[in-house]
């Protein structure tokens, strides 16, 4: 999910006194890289400068993050690819983003894809590192699997949407790929009513499995970008609801498992880090440990499988005390290195 942005097209002193706003208001901020510019920090530094007390502190420290993260970006950029980048970000539809791959090969370039990991390292939210890793990642696997076959996994092309709910499908996707591109909530509102409309549709339960599936670990999505972005507790009870039902009907040996395995994880995650109940993070390391287990070695998700695994046991040890949960942590996080291709930017 992206958080709040501000305008595209809004002069540095404008957009600089509008993140201070948000800021303030405690507003998670992700900036286009077309907006990152020099103009924007020097901008916000004087805001700094002119500002007075809790407004003052804010300010000088939005312009150090600016500035932080416009050397971190500057260090490997080359301008037209990050215009192309952006142009691929923002783009209004996920078609509208494949036509763009489609005709800049240079998106599928080691180089963007270092990139896109200077990009991610620069937000300080995790609502923006979410959205540029989910494009990241459809990258990948266009350089995996085709372009073609990467935007039909990504959209459901890979099986087929019954008629009958093909216009909410559709809805549903357009609303998300708005709210990546504008961080609007109302636009996960529109997209959680069309997801409803289908999984509440008497006939949704004879649909055919794949379909089903999809549609579950889809919404899934949906609901717990909604609880980012607006903290209620149910919408990510509602998330980890779907993604329990998505694993039970899901085959064994099936290659979507170890997705919606690793989703589920990582919304009880969230729901410990909300409630601190332990049980909830048991929950979590063990649907790791599933989701490893039952990915294919070689597979370009087991690192991030790993890595997330590795999270977990970190956090049961910063609960807990358990030196074996670090040490089994430190383990496991040797083989996410030791699965990650040579020369990654990962």
């Amino acid at each position: 999910p992206s958080p709040n942005r501000g305008g595209v097209g809004r002069g540095p002193d404008d957009l600089a006194a509008s993140l201070l706003d948000r800021a303030l208001r405690g507003e998670q901020i992700a900036l286009t890289p077309d907006q990152l510019t020099p103009e924007l920090a020097a901008a916000m530094r004087a805001l700094a400068e002119n500002e007075t007390g809790q407004r003052a502190e804010a300010a000088r420290q939005l312009a150090a993050a600016l500035e932080q993260a416009l050397s971190r970006v500057q260090a490997g950029q080359t301008g037209p690819l990050l215009h192309t980048l952006n142009a691929f970000i923002t783009a209004n539809t996920w078609p509208a983003s494949q036509q763009i791959v489609e005709q800049h090969p240079e998106l599928l370039s080691h180089e963007a894809d270092r990139l896109m990991g200077d990009l991610i390292d620069a937000q300080d939210d995790d609502g923006a590192r979410q959205m540029l890793q989910e494009h990241r990642t459809l990258l990948r696997r266009c350089r995996e699997i085709g372009v073609d076959a990467a935007f039909a996994e990504k959209t459901g092309g890979g099986f087929t949407v019954p008629d009958r709910f093909r216009s909410d499908w559709d809805e549903a996707q357009a609303h998300v790929q708005h709210y990546l591109r504008t961080g609007d909530p109302t636009a996960l509102d529109r997209a959680a009513a069309a997801w409803n409309r289908i999984l509440d549709h008497p006939a949704f339960p004879q649909t055919e499995e794949p379909f089903r599936l999809a549609a579950m670990n889809n919404a899934g999505g949906v609901f717990l970008r909604r609880y980012w972005a607006r903290g209620r507790p149910e919408d990510l009870n509602r998330a980890l609801q779907l993604w329990q039902q998505a694993v039970a009907a899901t085959p064994e040996g099936s290659p979507d498992l170890p997705s919606i395995l690793n989703n589920l994880g990582n919304g009880l995650r969230d729901r410990f880090a909300r409630t601190g109940r332990v049980e909830d993070l048991e929950e979590a390391i063990r649907v790791y440990q599933e989701a490893v287990a039952a990915t294919p070695e070689g597979s370009p998700d087991l690192p991030g499988y790993l890595n997330n695994l590795g999270n977990g046991l970190r956090a049961r040890f910063a609960r807990t005390g358990r030196v074996e949960d670090l040490e089994e942590a430190i383990r496991v996080y040797q083989q996410a290195v030791a699965a990650t291709p040579e020369g990654s930017p990962d």
